[in-house]
């Protein structure tokens, strides 16, 4: 009788593991594990320059801009390059509803110098492919015009996205973002 009974059992126990399984396959299963809190210290993502400060003693783990002043005088600490920092901190947004460009941005949300960059493939992929905001297109170009007008944040007390036209050297360190093309700018 325990022979017959454990068999159903473990015929139920495969066919759960094997669904589960299959479930896995379908939606894929995610590429960052679920990683601890960023540790205090000084973080910066992959692809950028500005370094942060990540203060694991402030609730939810507090996060500043360290200026290159700053940084001089803590006495030029070592900075992680850090997928988990990058994912967690940045604003991910793609540049309206029909665009495949998807942008981080960690400087959305605090003042510093540092900008939105469009994120490649791979840079996507290794964030754990995390889903982006669909936001209202942020680059434009008039029809029949060279000039590339780009909705950039500028530096103040706070930044404030203004629309104007961008440099050449701007366009490249943002990764040359496709703009939309209309007859008048909004």
């Amino acid at each position: 009788m325990s022979t017959n009974a454990a068999s159903p059992r473990r015929r139920i126990a495969g066919t759960a593991s094997a669904i589960a399984a299959s479930i896995a396959l379908v939606l894929g299963t995610p590429s960052i594990a679920q990683a601890a809190p960023l540790a205090q210290g000084l973080y910066k993502a992959p692809w950028e320059v500005c370094v942060f400060q990540v203060d694991a003693a402030s609730n939810g783990g507090g996060t500043s801009y360290v200026s290159a002043d700053r940084w001089k005088a803590l006495g030029y600490p070592a900075v992680t390059t850090s997928q988990q920092f990058a994912r967690e901190k940045s604003y991910i947004y793609k540049n309206s509803t029909s665009s495949h460009e998807i942008f981080a941005d960690t400087s959305r949300f605090s003042s510093t110098p540092c900008g939105a960059h469009k994120l490649t493939f791979a840079e996507w992929q290794a964030m754990g492919s995390p889903a982006p905001v669909a936001m209202n297109a942020q680059f434009y170009k008039l029809n029949g015009s060279a000039t590339i007008y780009g909705r950039m944040f500028t530096l103040g007390s706070t930044y404030v996205p203004t629309l104007r036209a961008i440099t050449y050297a701007e366009w490249t360190e943002l990764g040359f973002p496709t703009p939309q093309v209309v007859s008048t700018l909004p």
